[in-house]
C-alpha cells in the first residue's frame, strides 16, 4: 500500500534573500526556484501559488502574499530589528520552507 503524500509539489525554498530599510519602507528581493525545465529555462510548477511575505520584529507582524519576487512594505509600526521570512506557496501543499533574514 503507497499513500501519496503530496511532497513532490511542496515548493522549494527561495534564494537570495535579501532585505533593506529606506526610511519607513523595506525593500525585499529574492529569487524564486522553480521546478520545471533547467537553466535560464528553469519555471514554476504548475501547482505554484505564488509567495508569503512575513514581517516581524517580535511584537508587530505583517502579512503580504504576492506574485512578485520582490515587495516593499511601509515598516513605520515596527521597532527594533525585523525579520523578514518569505515562502513559496502550493495550491496544493500550503507553504513550503521559508527563508529568513534579519534587518
Amino acid at each position: 500500500t503507497f499513500t501519496y503524500t503530496g511532497q513532490s509539489q511542496v515548493e522549494y525554498p527561495v534564494a537570495y534573500l535579501e532585505a533593506r530599510r529606506a526610511g519607513s519602507t523595506a525593500n525585499l528581493s529574492w529569487q524564486g526556484v522553480g521546478k520545471i525545465g533547467a537553466g535560464a529555462s528553469v519555471a514554476m510548477g504548475l501547482y505554484f501559488a505564488g509567495y508569503r511575505v512575513t514581517l516581524s520584529d517580535g511584537t508587530t507582524t505583517q502579512t503580504f502574499t504576492t506574485q512578485n519576487q520582490s515587495y516593499s512594505a511601509d515598516i513605520s509600526a515596527f521597532s527594533s530589528s525585523i525579520t523578514a521570512t518569505v515562502v513559496a506557496l502550493n495550491s496544493l501543499t500550503g507553504a513550503g520552507p521559508g527563508v529568513s533574514v534579519v534587518f
